[in-house]
């Protein structure tokens, strides 16, 4: 399977969560810019707990980045059933044909939405 990585939105800066309308950094960006902090005050990660949160926080970015890739691989497969859809409009559709396509790429979805929960 090869690994896809999600449209990477730049290093987090804290100012970014105060401008409206921008948009959020994403989970790697903060855990880089924490990471980054308490790398040059190493005396800041015991002292304010940051240890198990950062940890927490690489887990919770790598199960996210996993499950988008796996529902951009799911949309690529959706986008070929609905090719193969339009170009057999002229031909009669089985619904278990159409079952059999669909449930493996249903079972898949459901798996990445309960990772997405439990990182969320």
């Amino acid at each position: 399977m090869t690994t896809l990585n999600p449209p990477h939105l730049g290093d987090f800066h804290p100012s970014s969560l105060e401008r409206t309308g921008s948009v959020p950094p994403s989970l790697l960006a903060i855990h880089r810019h924490l990471t980054r902090l308490v790398t040059q005050e190493p005396h800041l990660l015991c002292r304010a707990g940051l240890q198990e949160p950062l940890a927490h926080l690489a887990q919770s970015a790598a199960l996210v980045d996993n499950a988008a890739c796996e529902l951009i691989e799911l949309s690529s497969a959706i986008g070929l059933i609905v090719q193969l859809l339009e170009a057999a409009h002229t031909q009669p559709l089985m619904g278990d044909h159409l079952r059999c396509l669909l449930a493996p790429l249903h079972d898949k979805l459901k798996q990445s939405l309960s990772v997405l929960e439990v990182a969320l």
